[in-house]
């Protein structure tokens, strides 16, 4: 999906109130000193929004988010993609939305928890693990090693159910 800039300044001011720190500048640039991957402004940005905004956003959002910075549309896919790689961060699958992208790499949060889904416009939340009972999932069925599980529960948020 393509976003005009109208669209992408109200992207981001959803997200001001999760704009970066220095806590998170400085732990994205550890991260990624720690990854071996060379600690750039841009690969900053984006790492510090994730660490920041504390849920999982789509691509699209994060190019919203950093967009004060001037950062190229394909640079932040490419950034999205070495954090993929590095497993510094992770993407989410979604419904119909498309991939969501979240950095949960320090001690107090784990990297497989579940999430929230709204249907209605997609905005995606991560739940502690412990406020639900974990789900036992098996190591092998029906002949499939099971190598990644994840939960995933959808409804409608309390914003979409307002009249």
């Amino acid at each position: 999906m393509i976003y005009n800039a109208n669209q992408l300044r109200q992207m981001a001011d959803l997200l001001k109130p999760a704009i970066a720190t220095e806590t998170h500048i400085r732990r994205a640039r550890s991260q990624l000193r720690d990854a071996g991957l060379r600690v750039t402004e841009p690969r900053v940005a984006v790492l510090s929004t994730l660490l920041a905004v504390g849920r999982p956003l789509t691509a699209s959002e994060l190019i919203a988010a950093v967009s004060h910075r001037e950062i190229d549309v394909v640079t932040v896919y490419r950034i999205l993609q070495s954090l993929l790689d590095a497993n510094i961060a992770r993407a989410v699958g979604t419904t119909q939305r498309g991939r969501r992208f979240e950095s949960h790499t320090g001690k107090d949060c784990p990297a497989d928890h579940p999430h929230l889904q709204c249907r209605s416009c997609g905005t995606m939340t991560c739940i502690e693990s412990s406020s639900i009972p974990t789900p036992l999932v098996p190591v092998m069925i029906a002949g499939f090693q099971v190598e990644h599980a994840t939960l995933c529960l959808t409804g409608i948020c309390a914003r979409c159910r307002e009249p």
